[in-house]
């Protein structure tokens, strides 16, 4: 076994939708909107969007998160989106 590998598997007992998952990283990092939508390349009204839930993630969205938050592979933004879809129905809108 290598040490130096670290498999992360997100498996929460609770959901929230990829915004919400968003802000409270943000948050907790001290990330600014700011700087992810400089390291998105994101408008700051589409960030705004995809945290109010009036954007719909997809895999492309993902990848620039991933690539915002180094760490959090594409594969936990995509688990985050289907278990809330799963757990609400895939029409559903969550708004705060």
């Amino acid at each position: 076994m290598n040490l130096f590998t670290y498999n992360y598997d997100f498996n929460p007992d609770f959901v929230v939708p990829v915004g919400q998952a968003l802000s409270d990283l943000m948050r907790d990092s001290g990330t600014s909107i700011e700087t992810v939508s400089q390291k998105t390349g994101l408008t700051l009204s589409e960030i705004q969007g995809l945290i109010n839930g009036d954007i719909n993630y997809n895999h492309k969205i993902g990848i620039k998160l991933s690539n915002c938050f180094h760490g959090i592979p594409v594969r936990t933004w995509e688990k985050i989106d289907k278990n809330f879809k799963h757990k609400m129905g895939s029409t559903s809108h969550f708004h705060h």
